[in-house]
């Protein structure tokens, strides 16, 4: 059986609970080997975060510590920018030409994948597995994602009877946590604790993060 690498991406800004419990849900209901956090260097739909690509990354390491089958991927870091998806996971294929990939996405990066740079090629290089929340509406696709959705749904646990192209979902726990809000406290010099890992906390003590204005 090939190896089964999933792939979390994002700013991370910070990386929070949110993102581990929903990595670490995502491994064990589609078996998973890894799961590879990978730290976005340039958005390329989003304004550039205030924190380096660097320091997001070392938040990232920290929280992973320990972490059973959660790894840090920092490859986004070293490929030209901006930071496309498409580009990321051929040069992971060509670093693991015998592992089968799937992209872990929530909802709104889901429906919003259309507007991702060659969108149309990220089937034929990775399933694709939507972290939806139970009680979340499941709205219909948008247009340009209907067709492919339509043959390409299928159930969590055959997944990987296919190499790529997959789509499936993946109810996950419903954690009301987000980096902005996280920025929001720090920036309004309240405590955010409970809310990230305390090793998250320690780097952004250390290097005054997120204190001026809201990045």
């Amino acid at each position: 059986m090939s190896l089964r690498i999933g792939i979390m991406g994002g700013l991370f800004n910070p990386v929070h609970y949110g993102h581990l419990r929903a990595a670490t849900e995502a491994r064990d209901l589609l078996a998973l080997d890894r799961v590879h956090f990978l730290p976005c260097a340039v958005p390329p739909h989003r304004e550039a975060p205030g924190v380096s690509a660097e320091l997001r990354a070392r938040m990232v390491e920290a929280a992973l510590q320990g972490a059973q089958g959660l790894v840090l991927d920092a490859r986004e870091l070293a490929l030209p920018a901006p930071s496309y998806t498409v580009r990321t996971l051929e040069d992971m294929h060509r670093e693991m030409p015998q592992a089968s990939f799937v992209l872990l996405l929530g909802e709104d990066a889901f429906r919003g994948l259309p507007r991702w740079h060659q969108w149309q090629r990220i089937p034929e290089l990775a399933h694709v597995a939507v972290l939806r929340r139970p009680g979340a509406e499941n709205a219909p696709y948008p247009d340009a994602l209907r067709e492919w959705a339509a043959k390409a749904e299928t159930a969590p646990g055959t997944l990987f009877e296919s190499q790529a192209g997959g789509l499936t979902h993946c109810k996950v726990t419903a954690l009301d946590i987000s980096s902005t809000r996280i920025r929001e406290l720090l920036q309004a010099g309240r405590d955010p604790r409970y809310l990230l890992p305390d090793a998250v906390l320690d780097i952004i003590a250390r290097e005054n993060l997120y204190r001026g204005k809201t990045t």
